[in-house]
């Protein structure tokens, strides 16, 4: 099962607590848990290279579009997110010290979601922060010689914290 599964009947009663402005992205951790993480859809994310620094180091908003949602516009799943970073992270310049000129990278791949603040609902998780970690196509930046950067960027961390945290009664 991969973790743009769709919210379950489980996670149905949370939703009141949630705005039209809310976007989620669902993980299933096993068969009978699913983590639930909040993001405003307003959110600025930043961005950040594993070697080097994007001219522009922050996307935003999400747009979210899939269909067939309990309602839509208001959950993210694998696809929003993906066509999200590949329109965002598409032949995006970085430079990394002396290496200045024509490097750029583009979003490869989804390869990991890090959680960093928990909170719980009914004993269900709720993320309100965390990372989304991302492969990269990559054109190595030259320096003023010419010279190809001998060790571009490989990931991409997308940082998320909601913009207004939600607090949820435990």
């Amino acid at each position: 099962m991969s973790w743009q599964t769709v919210l379950r009947a489980r996670m149905g009663h949370s939703l009141p607590f949630f705005t039209q402005e809310i976007v989620l992205l669902v993980r299933p951790l096993d068969e009978n848990i699913q983590m639930i993480e909040i993001l405003n859809a307003s959110t600025i994310f930043n961005l950040l290279l594993d070697k080097g620094v994007l001219i522009v180091p922050t996307a935003g908003p999400l747009d979210v579009v899939s269909k067939g949602m309990i309602c839509q516009g208001e959950i993210a799943v694998q696809d929003d997110i993906e066509k999200f970073l590949q329109k965002k992270v598409n032949m995006s310049p970085y430079i990394q010290g002396a290496y200045v000129a024509g490097g750029a990278v583009t979003f490869s791949a989804i390869n990991d979601i890090v959680l960093s603040d928990v909170t719980f609902k009914g004993g269900a998780p709720i993320v309100l922060k965390g990372d989304i970690k991302c492969s990269l196509s990559v054109i190595p930046a030259l320096n003023d010689k010419g010279i190809p950067d001998p060790s571009p960027p490989t990931e991409l961390t997308v940082k998320f914290v909601p913009t207004q945290p939600i607090t949820v009664s435990k």
